[in-house]
């Protein structure tokens, strides 16, 4: 058991839709990010072992060959690919569509703009990820949004429930499979 002393209660445990500081604050400690952020513009690793780009337009992720999900499940490209698409989906509710709208293929708001795949985001193997911006970024900007601000979640766990039915799904809600340091 652990105990957390908050002075507002957390809104929500979906890594998906977290608005309030206290439940991003627990998520935290539950979902794990491509990047950790101990000061400002200074990123570690964390589930992502590398985030680079040769042009600032079009990067490239390694994840760590050593993440796994609390159930023993190895973390992969695959659930990192799932999760931005997700966060992509018209039909899910979501908080981080801002952090990931200058991906190619989303609106403003991180929304699709056609399709059902965000065009460009792959996975390139097991333990890589590709995707491409719509413009160059400050890659410092998109460690900090991406890398930082967005839960990575288990593919093998969430693929079961309808994404338009995510938010309110006990998946969501009382998260049993988590990447983080507790469950």
């Amino acid at each position: 058991t652990w105990y957390i002393g908050m002075t507002n209660a957390p809104d929500s445990f979906n890594p998906l839709f977290n608005p309030g500081i206290a439940g991003q604050f627990a998520i935290r400690f539950m979902y794990d990010t491509l990047l950790g952020m101990p000061e400002p513009n200074k990123f570690t690793p964390q589930l992502a072992e590398s985030f680079e780009s040769q042009d600032n337009q079009n990067f490239t992720i390694k994840i760590n060959p050593k993440a796994k999900w609390t159930d023993g499940t190895p973390v992969t490209a695959a659930d990192v690919v799932y999760t931005l698409n997700l966060i992509a989906n018209p039909k899910v509710e979501t908080s981080k569509g801002t952090y990931i709208n200058m991906l190619e293929g989303v609106d403003d708001k991180g929304k699709l703009v056609s399709g059902d795949a965000i065009p460009g985001l792959a996975a390139k193997d097991e333990k890589t990820v590709v995707f491409k911006t719509k413009a160059p970024v400050d890659p410092n900007y998109l460690k900090s949004m991406l890398g930082f601000e967005v839960y990575i979640v288990p593919k093998h766990v969430f693929k079961k429930i309808d994404p338009a039915a995510i938010a309110n799904s006990e998946v969501a809600t009382k998260p049993t499979v988590t990447s983080g340091a507790y469950k």
